[in-house]
């Protein structure tokens, strides 16, 4: 009697691929953006300044999105706050946000959104 080793390899999934889009009260307006951050201030209460100002333009004119494509977080974004601010909470909400709206789009295409009683975040 021959015996024969099976070599067993780590299984592979095939998953569908999911991009998030946020709602369409986050997209901004690249250049109302840029002149918006004039009214941003620093904690110290002072205005933002114009090296700032003019760094904020230069990145967003060489980042390469479309003057209209792209997204920011309600905590930064110039239409719902006058006073942008970052911290750790907002960037859990932002990640939370992002990351769960992608894999609850991703067990919905598999049906698996079901198998786990809805969502995930």
């Amino acid at each position: 009697m021959r015996q024969t080793k099976t070599v067993l390899r780590d299984p592979v999934f095939m998953v569908d691929f999911s991009v998030f889009k946020p709602e369409d009260e986050l997209r901004i307006n690249l250049n109302q953006c840029a002149d918006s951050c004039w009214k941003w201030r620093h904690p110290d209460g002072e205005c933002v300044s114009q090296d700032t100002h003019e760094f904020v333009k230069k990145v967003f004119e060489k980042s390469g999105i479309d003057n209209n494509g792209s997204y920011l977080p309600k905590n930064l974004h110039p239409q719902h706050t006058q006073d942008p601010h970052g911290g750790q909470d907002e960037s859990f909400a932002e990640a939370r946000l992002v990351m769960g709206g992608a894999v609850e789009d991703l067990l919905r295409k598999t049906g698996e959104a079901a198998a786990l009683g809805g969502g995930v975040a």
